[in-house]
């Protein structure tokens, strides 16, 4: 018998299987990371830049691809 832990990302949350496409967890709208016409970095005062979604604005806190 194994033990099944949860595997997650460096901010506790379950990390995403690779396997299935990226969608926003807000919106649901596919949005793989480094694709300019679904992100953008976000703007803003402080050293935390970070991807959001276009469509609906969600933060991907810790992401920086496009």
């Amino acid at each position: 018998m194994t033990d099944r832990t949860p595997i997650v990302d460096p901010q506790g949350r379950p990390a995403r299987d690779t396997t299935s496409p990226v969608k926003c967890p807000h919106c649901a709208v596919p949005c793989p990371p480094g694709d300019v016409t679904k992100r953008t970095r976000s703007a803003g005062f402080g050293p935390d830049v970070h991807d959001v979604c276009l469509n609906c604005g969600h933060d991907f806190i810790g992401e920086l691809t496009v």
